[in-house]
């Protein structure tokens, strides 16, 4: 593979830590057949694309051949696999570090508290086999509680999940979740924006939301406080114009402030 790849490049790029800003420059040039001539067009800073360069000559090839080795993929937008929805977001990832199999079939993400009740619990379960069930792909984020809930649900009904990770590819996180990941990875996929060795924080769990939105033509909320993470994956849904779901609860319960808050809304 010629360094001058897009392929590689890419991943030089997103070795640089160029962050939000790079990703843009990279998405002005999804369809250029010169990526780096692309870039520089576009305005990227020679800084950026000097060490672009020197990551993807020097390490490009390294991280490839270990991501290879654990059974992970690096996938670029421009490849046929990359899932075409997730082009169109506003701030589309360089691409994405895949293990499993991607599928054309319709995606719901099922997202909702940590924390969650036994209420919530039994009803992203539910969602998950009923999506399932009915032919889509169940997305989240493979969190405690209720992300956990709907990939069991999507797998006890025979079906496909994908997990967005906030962690690099070499990080289960949490710990617990090593069997789900298993599971979910031998029919579905596991995904991670980050490189390996990223470890968990709460702003790439924040970042890894946009990914879980913009893979799916609609997000259902299960429970959620009003500080969780799941209502910034709701407000990325509604960013990007698709579908929004909540499911009402009690009004005694912290967990029901952000789905009965959305509902208000107009979800």
């Amino acid at each position: 593979m010629s360094i001058h790849s897009e392929h590689r490049l890419r991943l030089g790029l997103l070795l640089a830590g160029g962050g939000v800003a790079a990703r843009r420059f990279a998405a002005d040039c999804s369809e250029a057949s010169d990526f780096s001539a692309a870039l520089r067009e576009a305005g990227a800073p020679e800084a950026l694309l000097s060490t672009m360069f020197s990551r993807a000559e020097d390490a490009a090839d390294r991280l490839l051949d270990r991501v290879e080795k654990a059974g992970w993929r690096w996938l670029i937008p421009s490849e046929p696999e990359f899932p075409e929805i997730l082009k169109t977001i506003s701030d589309p990832p360089l691409g994405l570090f895949v293990c499993g199999a991607l599928s054309d079939s319709p995606r719901v993400a099922i997202v909702g508290s940590r924390k969650a009740t036994a209420y919530g619990l039994q009803v992203a379960r539910m969602l998950g086999e009923k999506v399932a069930a009915a032919g889509g792909v169940v997305v989240s984020g493979m969190a405690r509680g209720i992300d956990a809930a709907a990939h069991e649900g999507a797998l006890a009904a025979g079906g496909l999940t994908w997990a967005v990770w906030g962690t690099g590819p070499d990080r289960i996180y949490p710990s617990e979740h090593g069997q789900l990941a298993e599971k979910i990875s031998a029919s579905g996929a596991l995904m991670a924006e980050f490189p390996p060795g990223t470890p968990p924080r709460p702003h790439h769990f924040l970042q890894r939301n946009r990914i879980v939105a913009g893979l799916c033509e609609a997000t259902v909320v299960v429970e959620a406080s009003a500080r969780s993470g799941a209502l910034s994956t709701a407000r990325q849904a509604i960013d990007e114009g698709r579908e929004v779901f909540a499911v009402p609860g009690s009004i005694f319960s912290e967990s029901s402030i952000g789905p009965n808050a959305l509902l208000r809304a107009g979800a």
